[in-house]
């Protein structure tokens, strides 16, 4: 799939991978999202809380991050995306589920990454990024 057939918000969320800015994520998060992270019981909501988890998951994530394939649905606003990325030298396997408005902002985003030590490895260095921006 060339880039000319994505919807806008999957433009934008590859542009903002590519170039990580945190008014640019801001800006991309619709007011009411809901984060799912396999490191979280229960789903965070809201521009504010989301915006913290995901600018520490890019900032730890978008400099080996690669997608490898999308399936997307136009008529439900949604896609899944397949990842692979390095963290502190282990390689991770994951998909990003995301949906999105009529505006292009994102409204829903679920995360889920495998194997486990990976995970463990993620949500480590992602807690360590989390501390060093508050």
């Amino acid at each position: 799939m060339t880039d000319s057939t994505l919807p806008e918000a999957l433009h934008a969320w590859h542009r903002l991978v590519s170039n990580p800015d945190r008014d640019t994520l801001r800006s991309l998060l619709s007011e009411d999202i809901v984060f799912r992270s396999p490191a979280m019981y229960k789903p965070k909501h809201g521009r504010e809380a989301v915006e913290m988890f995901l600018w520490a998951a890019l900032s730890v994530l978008a400099p080996s991050i690669q997608y490898h394939h999308e399936w997307i649905d136009r008529d439900d606003n949604s896609a899944v995306l397949l990842f692979t990325a390095d963290v502190a030298g282990r390689e991770v396997n994951g998909v990003d589920i995301v949906r999105w408005g009529p505006d292009n902002r994102l409204t829903e985003f679920t995360v889920m990454i495998r194997p486990l030590q990976g995970l463990q490895t993620v949500i480590g260095a992602i807690g360590e990024q989390l501390e060093a921006d508050r």
